[in-house]
């Protein structure tokens, strides 16, 4: 099993060494507070290859129970220059809603606004949507190796789906050179514990014995969760694993998050 997770870690360095600029490739949909009934312009933020692009197709998914992307808009400040770009809704499955956007007049950006969505909030809070970028098309190629990095969006007010089901979403940026983000959600009130362990499966660190490298915040009120040992209440969070460079060597770790109810894991690559 061992020899597996180093065969993949190995594969993503050489991705990243042998082909800068496809490792330079992301979209990272936006992430918001917003209020019911108002429509707010928030920004796609990515990295395109260079070169001439005549056309990027964007795919996103989201929950239009929750919200709803009336439409999008480009500039000529940004990677999409289109003043009237060319977007589409499927509402078939309303939990699982599909925006397409298109645009032909194309630049090359590195983490820089490439076009505006236009979202309205719909339902309360305690109900949070994530817009996931899915597919990214360039030029009438499928691009397979961009980095996507989904967006939260919170609506203020009060609740009306106030169910919060346990999860633990994959950490962002991965592979990442400083510090790394999970979102997670909590169903019920639980101690939770996250523990950090090698390929190898030692434990390395956990949050209660080196509290220095994690920090939480609390998503729905915004403030930082200052005992990592108590009990966290139902909701939605923001973990943040900051490694000690002296203690903490390169490679591929597993990450497990330990609720009172169930246990998740993930991978992830700290790079040093």
């Amino acid at each position: 099993m061992r020899f597996k997770y180093l065969f993949i870690y190995i594969i993503v360095l050489i991705v990243l060494l042998v082909d800068p600029v496809l490792s330079q490739i992301s979209v990272q949909a936006p992430s918001a507070r917003i209020e019911r009934a108002r429509t707010y312009n928030l920004p796609v933020i990515g990295s395109l290859p260079p070169g001439q692009i005549n056309e990027i197709i964007l795919t996103f998914n989201y929950d239009a129970r929750i919200i709803d992307i009336k439409s999008a808009s480009g500039s000529e400040s940004m990677a999409i220059q289109d003043s009237v770009l060319t977007y589409s809704n499927d509402y078939i499955k309303l939990d699982s809603t599909s925006f397409v956007v298109v645009g032909k007049k194309v630049k090359s950006v590195t983490n820089d606004t490439l076009c505006l969505l236009q979202v309205e909030g719909l339902a309360y809070s305690d109900s949070i949507a994530y817009i996931q970028p899915i597919r990214m098309w360039i030029n009438g190629n499928l691009i397979t190796n961009s980095q996507f990095i989904n967006g939260r969006i919170i609506v203020n007010g009060l609740s009306i789906l106030p169910n919060f089901p346990d999860n633990f979403d994959y950490g962002y940026p991965n592979p990442f050179d400083y510090a790394i983000h999970f979102n997670f959600n909590i169903e019920k009130n639980s101690k939770t514990e996250f523990l950090i362990y090698s390929i190898k499966g030692r434990q390395v660190v956990s949050s209660l014995t080196n509290p220095e490298m994690f920090s939480i915040t609390d998503e729905i009120n915004n403030k930082p969760i200052t005992d990592l040992s108590g009990l966290l209440s139902k909701g939605s969070y923001k973990m943040t694993y900051t490694p000690d460079a002296t203690l903490i060597s390169g490679g591929l770790y597993i990450i497990v998050m330990k609720t009172d109810r169930s246990v998740y894991n993930r991978n992830f690559i700290y790079i040093k």
